[in-house]
């Protein structure tokens, strides 16, 4: 995706929780559908982002396969906002591959 906000996803949706807090099914789901659950480094951005803000990441693919802090631009307040995960290699790929049906059927295709 050329704008990466939906990492976001659960948060707006009524799920203040993120990481381990969404439970390991919750999170699991998310790297299914290809939505990468971040964490914040600092859980009190969380509360800087607001309905309406622009968020916007950079070449994400790459810092995901890297296993780079991510860096969050809230493009409307100006601010940035570092995130990471802990995914596991196969975790990362369903990921990268666009959820874990896409990783089944390139699996199956090889």
């Amino acid at each position: 995706p050329a704008v990466n906000t939906l990492q976001l996803l659960p948060g707006f949706l009524g799920n203040e929780r993120t990481g381990e807090e969404l439970g390991s099914i919750g999170w699991q789901n998310l790297i299914n559908f290809g939505i990468a659950p971040l964490e914040f480094e600092n859980h009190d951005d969380y509360d800087t982002i607001e309905q309406g803000d622009i968020l916007k990441t950079e070449n994400i693919r790459d810092q995901l396969k890297n296993k780079n802090n991510i860096t969050i631009k809230n493009v409307t307040q100006g601010t940035e906002i570092k995130v990471f995960h802990t995914l596991s290699d196969r975790q990362l790929q369903a990921l990268l591959d666009g959820g874990i049906i896409n990783t089944f059927k390139k699996e199956k295709e090889a």
